[in-house]
């Protein structure tokens, strides 16, 4: 895939973006031209097509243009019309930011994938083709693949079935146990249980290995929702200091990160450099997010005012 594909094809562009979060769509936008700001409503992030044009350096109209002719594609990533209530939303927190009067009745904005689709397709904009060459590059990096699970031989298959009988004949024999116990019984009961969830693990080993599944353990799988929420955490709170301070993305960014580091000692940008990804990916990979999240949380609304948010 190159540069002209993405250019002329829907498909091309609609896989591209297939996996690609708000929040990492204003991280692609960013690497390219940290310029803009999204204003955070109930509906989400949003930008004017003002906004976008002077961010990718090309006149309004243009944008209007390529609005009018991909209107249904666009459509899909959130590019609408507002009026009414939305509107109104807007107003109150984004009227100075985005140089909109206070008597404007309908509004065409662009939420962070409808503004990176626009740029995959965009022509004579030298930051439209930074855009995609950031995600040509995440297109083309390889991914790590899945872990694969060995096939369970046949007998060993049988011997598990066999010892599953053997654990339901014992747990058997404990439930007639506990129906006839005159002692204490919460014990026989916490025994049983005991038996019970081995019995489960045990057979979903089983059901694994016979059908090449995997899955993420309890553990992993509390993490990964932990950094996501912690990811949104960050980007409002950003958001909302950038807002009021009136601090463009790079530098309300790159001050967090250095507040960080004189706190913690772990710098993103240098972390992020030697593993060729995103600063917040750097962060994520190690382990680090939760405690990114705190920082900005507390440096932005007050110390102690996330702690509990996310976990």
């Amino acid at each position: 895939m190159n540069e002209l594909v993405l250019i002329e094809s829907q498909a091309a562009r609609t896989d591209c973006l297939t996996d690609v979060t708000p929040e990492r769509a204003v991280e692609f936008l960013t690497k390219a031209k940290a310029l803009i700001h999204f204003a955070q409503v109930d509906s989400g992030q949003l930008a004017t097509t003002k906004q976008l044009a002077d961010f990718y350096e090309v006149p309004e109209k243009t944008l209007r243009k390529m609005a009018s002719r991909n209107k249904n594609e666009l459509a899909e990533d959130g590019y609408r019309t507002i009026t009414g209530k939305e509107l109104k939303a807007l107003l109150r927190i984004g009227s100075d930011s985005m140089s909109l009067p206070k008597n404007t009745t309908r509004l065409a904005v662009w939420t962070p994938r409808a503004a990176l689709r626009l740029g995959l397709a965009l022509t004579d904009s030298e930051v439209a083709s930074q855009v995609r060459t950031e995600i040509l590059d995440r297109a083309l990096k390889p991914q790590p693949a899945a872990p694969v699970v060995p096939a369970i031989a046949p007998e060993e298959f049988t011997a598990l079935q066999r010892e599953v009988a053997e654990q339901s004949e014992t747990i058997d024999r404990l439930i007639e146990a506990f129906n006839a116990a005159i002692g204490d019984r919460n014990k026989l009961v916490d025994e049983a249980n005991q038996r019970f969830d081995a019995l489960h693990e045990r057979m979903t080993v089983i059901e694994d290995a016979a059908f090449g599944r995997t899955r993420l353990s309890p553990e992993a799988h509390r993490m990964l929702q932990t950094d996501q929420m912690s990811r949104q955490k960050i980007n409002t709170a950003m958001d909302w200091y950038m807002h009021h301070n009136g601090k463009t993305p790079g530098k309300a960014w790159n001050e967090l990160y250095r507040e960080f580091a004189d706190a913690s000692g772990y710098y993103a940008p240098m972390r992020a450099e030697m593993f060729g990804c995103s600063n917040l990916d750097a962060v994520q990979r190690d382990g680090c997010l939760y405690d990114l999240y705190q920082f900005a949380w507390d440096k932005v609304f007050g110390r102690g005012s996330g702690l509990g948010q996310v976990r």
